[in-house]
């Protein structure tokens, strides 16, 4: 929880008061939208919070618990969302995405909370798969919004309540908001089944305000926000193994030795009624599915989901097939691994049909296919690079012409750029790319808005991410080169741009949009929006520009990744 300043204050009271006025959809999403980025944590506080460290994770945990409760979420209505609550480092959406579409087949209602979101905010909560309307979205928004601000003097005072400094009240963060604002709007529609996706850790999370859920799932664990979770994976598999609940089921897939043993130790302290890991793909009786979603880790992925959602079935009494065998039911010291079962044909048709956008994806356009995948963490770096060697190999057999390979690269955060950035090495990239998660430089969508770092600090850490690469091309330490300090996209512009590495090329620009239009040599246009301000130099190689075919890597990021499908034309309703 986070004081709003008198300033932001002042702006939502009035924001307020025009969505009453606006019976525009456009325009009251607009307003919701601008309301809700008032809550975002401003990048001076982050700076603070990480300076002194999160004393009181689970005192704001419990003030998180008191607003939840203020409009309405108590224990036992949160109950009624029959959750499925994942964590993990990596794969946890895709995990959630699996068991959605799976428990849709059968014809369930489902919601899905995840994050963040690739265009737009409101794909985080879906119904069915799909994500909410912008009328809903609005609708819902100031729904929680008002009863927050009805009820916000009932709790003052109250032990582990929303603190209160300096007469001010404390407000939920975007974030939390948005947690708050998925389990109401799942309650008033009615879902059959909830997937909650787990934001940063477990213990702490919003998200596990989930007292009693169905069953848990932990993907596989790695190294990710370490200044937040620890810097050993037994410090992190503590936070993810706190999604655990007593008496209730939970499944895991191989980890390290290190990470498994803290899971173990975790799911028994909290007295969870199981910990199994899932069993390889192979194992499974007859010909297990070919899968939606691209690369050869989503099949540790998918038998996690199949795992959850027989589990899930078996607990809320719609499992059919007559192989019921007694779960565990005393948790062991040492992990067990779940029994593999005969696919019913709505997990065929599930695992078949799901679509998990930016994720091992490939756009294909004239002269140009992109490669989107939005890995940001070491491993899922190495499984990208695995997944794009392959399948670009595959598209270059088979269109049968020369291929120019680009790769478009951000990371965000305090991620170690040279170490996610080594796995490309072995990509046979020619030209490199470098931006900030900025679409466009001079127009930014409200749901594109990020307060929680500035634009300066954007820029330096493009031109870092690109000072990496280059780094790693000669094979010099990390920070054997210097850049100077940037600090406006006019400076970007005249920071050694164009670095020749004698392999690859490197470049970075203040936007994707020009970024974009740099590595397809133009074949990508610039919005209408940039057609006055031209991009900065270089301007593009000749071997670029007449390249024949060009293959564009775009990772690092997933809010790159939507940047680009964005520019490139998606639609928030196709994802």
């Amino acid at each position: 929880m986070r004081l709003l300043s008198p300033l932001r204050v002042f702006f939502r009271r009035n924001i307020m008061s025009m969505a009453e006025r606006s019976s525009d959809v456009d325009e009251n999403y607009k307003l919701a939208i601008a309301a809700l980025n008032g809550l975002q944590t401003n990048a001076s506080v982050l700076d603070e919070i990480r300076r002194t460290g999160d004393q009181n994770p689970g005192t704001r945990l419990n003030a998180f618990r008191q607003c939840a409760e203020r409009i309405g979420l108590k224990g036992q209505r949160l109950d009624q969302l029959n959750a499925i609550h994942v964590t993990g480092t990596k794969g946890k959406g895709s995990v959630c995405a699996f068991s959605e579409c799976i428990l849709r087949q059968y014809g369930f209602k489902t919601g899905f909370y995840s994050s963040p979101h690739l265009l737009e905010v409101r794909e985080r909560i879906r119904l069915n798969g799909r994500p909410l309307s912008k009328q809903q979205f609005a609708k819902y928004f100031w729904e929680c919004h008002d009863l927050l601000e009805q009820t916000k003097e009932q709790d003052t005072g109250k032990s582990g309540a929303v603190e209160v400094v300096n007469n001010k009240r404390a407000s939920p963060t975007y974030f939390q908001f948005l947690t708050l604002m998925a389990f109401y709007v799942f309650l008033q529609e009615k879902v059959d089944v909830t997937v909650m996706e787990v934001g940063i850790g477990g213990t702490y999370d919003c998200t596990n305000i989930i007292s009693n859920p169905v069953v848990c799932a932990i993907t596989s664990i790695g190294y990710d926000h370490m200044d937040i979770l620890g810097d050993t994976l037994s410090k992190i598999s503590w936070h993810k193994g706190g999604i655990c609940k007593p008496g209730r089921p939970a499944f895991t897939v191989s980890q390290p030795a290190e990470a498994m043993s803290t899971l173990v130790t975790r799911a028994v302290e909290l007295k969870a009624s199981s910990l199994q890991r899932s069993p390889d793909l192979s194992s499974y009786p007859g010909h297990f599915p070919e899968l939606g979603l691209a690369g050869d880790h989503q099949r540790l992925n998918a038998t996690l989901a199949a795992q959850v959602c027989r589990t899930w079935l078996r607990e809320t009494g719609h499992w059919t097939q007559n192989d019921d065998r007694p779960m565990q039911s005393n948790l062991a010291s040492s992990l067990t691994e779940a029994e593999p079962f005969v696919l019913p044909q709505q997990f065929y048709l599930g695992l078949r049909s799901c679509y998990w956008p930016g994720r091992n994806e490939v756009l294909r356009r004239p002269g140009v296919s992109y490669y989107i995948d939005g890995a940001h963490t070491p491993e899922s770096l190495e499984a990208c690079t695995k997944w794009f060697k392959q399948v670009s190999g595959e598209e270059a057999n088979e269109i049968g012409v020369p291929i120019t390979k680009v790769l478009l690269f951000n990371t965000t955060g305090r991620r170690n750029q040279h170490i996610l950035l080594t796995p490309l090495l072995d990509c046979g990239l020619e030209y490199a790319a470098f931006c900030p998660n900025i679409a466009d430089s001079t127009v930014v969508s409200g749901d594109q808005l990020n307060f929680m770092t500035s634009f300066s600090e954007q820029l330096n850490r493009t031109r870092a991410n690109e000072r990496a690469w280059v780094e790693l091309q000669l094979g010099l330490p990390p920070h054997s080169l210097t850049s100077p300090t940037v600090t406006s996209a006019q400076s970007i512009g005249q920071a050694g741009l164009g670095t020749s590495t004698g392999t690859t090329k490197t470049v970075a620009f203040d936007c994707i949009a020009h970024s974009l239009h740099w590595a397809t040599g133009g074949r990508q246009a610039l919005p209408s929006s940039q057609t006055l301000s031209p991009p900065p130099s270089p301007t593009f190689p000749t071997s670029l520009s007449e390249a024949t075919h060009i293959q564009v890597l775009v990772t690092g990021s997933l809010h790159l990744v939507g940047g680009v499908m964005g520019l490139l034309g998606a639609e928030v309703d196709s994802l």
